[in-house]
């Protein structure tokens, strides 16, 4: 993951922090290079049953919450 994650970063213009989720990412694959940035953050989410947030150019993957 912080491999795409990297590649996402680099594409995007956008930091990506992994970290804050303390998650298990499974593997990715795919090509996303004429998608959006919130088709892939979506795209990762859903195959790690996550969320995200994006807020000053910063990306943040977050577990999700029973609300």
């Amino acid at each position: 993951m912080r491999i795409v994650a990297d590649k996402l970063a680099l594409y995007y213009g956008v930091e990506i922090n992994l970290d804050s989720c303390n998650c298990t990412f499974k593997n990715i694959t795919g090509d996303y290079s004429n998608r959006s940035l919130v088709a892939a953050l979506n795209a990762i989410s859903h195959i790690n049953n996550i969320t995200w947030k994006l807020e000053n150019q910063q990306v943040e993957f977050m577990p999700k919450t029973n609300q």
